[in-house]
């Protein structure tokens, strides 16, 4: 659900640099530091964005069932990539946590990232498991994206800014949605306990937003280890 550069210049317009699914009792005892684990060789790009949370819930909409199912035909926000990401379990953002971070091991010991960016497309484009291609989202967002939907929120496009190789034209990692069903309130104190950015664009998308290329994996861990203790 990478965002196209419609659905970016969409966002940017408006302050934005944006059944087979089941659950089991796998999470319940999967522990996820707050910190995310990362190897620091890899460039620890510092992205110019100031990390404001001003999230009022008063300000978020939500757009209709019958514009939810038909999203994807419709491109839903303006996304013309936009995929439904809603319904993913703490089960597969545990899964896809483990998977974000074996590819940033991957990237930090490649020695030509955009080559390497390049490699792991042509890999994911003949995966037969969604996980492996990490459901065709860019690194260092799929995790968060994964979470929001945990939460309850509707993704409607990400972009990690470049960081992980490939031409992408976002200013800094974010990952745009609707409320959902999430609660406005969680969402915010999960930003404050990883670090993140979180305010709300036009017309009322949520948007978190990080500083670094594993902000928003950082989130994803937060969010996993706070539904843990719910």
């Amino acid at each position: 659900m990478r965002s196209s550069d419609l659905t970016v210049a969409v966002f940017e317009s408006a302050n934005m640099a944006p059944e087979w699914r089941h659950a089991d009792a796998r999470y319940s005892s999967y522990f996820v530091p707050i910190s995310c684990k990362v190897n620091l060789q890899y460039p620890m790009e510092t992205y110019a964005v100031e990390l404001v949370r001003n999230f009022p819930a008063a300000e978020l909409i939500n757009p209709s069932t019958e514009e939810l199912e038909n999203g994807e035909e419709d491109c839903l926000a303006g996304n013309l990539q936009y995929r439904d990401l809603r319904g993913f379990t703490w089960d597969n953002v545990a899964d896809v946590l483990q998977r974000e971070t074996a590819l940033f091991e991957r990237f930090a010991a490649a020695v030509d990232r955009d080559q390497e960016a390049e490699r792991f497309d042509e890999e994911r484009a003949d995966a037969l498991d969604e996980l492996d291609a990490i459901w065709d989202l860019d690194l260092g967002t799929a995790a968060a994206t994964l979470a929001l939907s945990a939460l309850g929120a509707v993704p409607v496009a990400s972009c990690n800014a470049g960081g992980f190789g490939g031409d992408h034209v976002a200013a800094f990692p974010y990952v745009a949605f609707y409320i959902g069903t999430a609660e406005p309130a969680f969402i915010l104190s999960i930003a404050e306990t990883a670090g993140l950015g979180l305010d709300v664009i036009n017309p009322g998308l949520g948007r978190l937003f990080g500083r670094t290329n594993f902000d928003l994996h950082r989130f994803a861990g937060c969010a996993l280890a706070s539904s843990q203790r719910r």
